[in-house]
């Protein structure tokens, strides 16, 4: 199934619907409204195993937020991701997925444009250390230190995450 979230309000979807189709979708859903109905019907719609592509990321999900919930209910349904311009795809789950994953949060809009010069390199050290004890999670570590998630995650650097990310599931095998 294939998901296109429009931006603009004079953008018709054709290039993105003609980039679903030509990646195999045999149904597309077209999307113009920011609180995402089509998307809430298509995730009902999904069983386990079916393929959800997108264009890019950033057409799943406008924030950082909304697409951890939609990656995270994907996965419940053991349902695959396809991301286009992202090079993703959780069908054919490797490694390195992980790593292009945060560098696609890094390109949503929101957290281009985050401002971020109150946050200094002692607040730095200590989210790491709060986070590296797994104690504390993303948002209560950033409510601690007075600062928005985004810009938390921005300023930890994705490197720094998927080697969080890998460590903390090291335990599961």
């Amino acid at each position: 199934m294939g998901y296109a979230l429009l931006k603009a309000t004079d953008e018709d979807g054709a290039a993105q619907t003609a980039r679903l189709l030509k990646a195999g979708c045999d149904r597309v859903y077209v999307e113009r409204s920011f609180r995402q109905p089509r998307l809430v019907a298509l995730l009902g719609a999904i069983k386990s195993g079916d393929v959800l592509v997108v264009d890019a990321l950033s057409r799943l999900a406008p924030t950082p937020g909304k697409l951890s919930m939609v990656l995270g209910s994907l996965r419940i349904l053991d349902a695959g991701l396809v991301s286009i311009e992202d090079e993703i795809d959780t069908v054919d789950w490797l490694p390195n997925q992980a790593a292009r994953v945060f560098k696609a949060f890094d390109r949503l809009d929101h957290v281009r444009k985050a401002n971020n010069d109150d946050f200094d390199d002692k607040q730095i050290a200590a989210a790491r250390v709060m986070l590296s004890s797994q104690t504390m999670s993303v948002p209560e570590v950033a409510a601690q230190l007075g600062v928005r998630e985004n810009v938390l995650l921005q300023k930890l650097g994705a490197n720094w995450l998927v080697a969080q990310v890998l460590i903390s599931s090291l335990h599961l095998l």
